[in-house]
C-alpha cells in the first residue's frame, strides 16, 4: 500500500510505502501526484518512506521505473527513507541514472531527509 504523507511542504510530495505495494498503488497514488507536481514546477523533489514490512511486486517495480524514466529530467532531489538494506543499495546503485540528486536515509533520519529536501 502507498499513501501520501500529509502535512509536507506543497513543493515536496511524500509517500509512505507499507505492506504489499502493487502497480495499482502506483497508478492511483504516485502517478497522479507526480503528474500534478510536474505541471506546477519543472523540478521535482520527493520523499519516499518505506516501512520495515514493505514488499514490492514486480509490476510495481516496473511502474517505478516508468515514472522515473518519464520524468528523468525533472527530478531535482529524491530522499529514500528505509531500513531495508537491499532497497537502499538498489536506489544507490541506480541513482547515477537519474538527473537529480538521490540520497538514502534510515528510518530514524526522516527529519534529516526533510531538511535536505528543503535546502537550495
Amino acid at each position: 500500500m502507498i499513501k501520501q504523507i500529509e502535512n509536507l511542504s506543497d513543493n515536496i510530495p511524500g509517500f509512505e510505502f507499507s505492506g504489499e505495494v502493487s502497480a495499482n498503488d502506483y497508478e492511483k497514488v504516485i502517478f497522479p501526484a507526480i503528474e500534478k507536481r510536474s505541471k506546477l514546477k519543472s523540478k521535482i523533489r520527493i520523499i519516499c518512506h518505506f516501512t520495515d514490512k514493505t514488499t514490492i511486486s514486480l509490476e510495481a517495480m516496473w511502474d517505478d521505473t516508468l515514472v522515473g524514466i518519464k520524468h528523468c529530467f525533472n527530478w531535482e532531489k529524491i530522499a529514500v527513507v528505509s531500513d531495508i538494506a537491499w532497497l537502499n543499495h538498489t536506489f544507490k546503485a541506480m541513482g547515477f541514472l537519474m538527473q537529480g540528486h538521490l540520497r538514502t536515509y534510515s528510518n530514524n533520519e526522516i527529519q534529516k531527509a526533510m531538511i535536505w529536501l528543503k535546502e537550495n
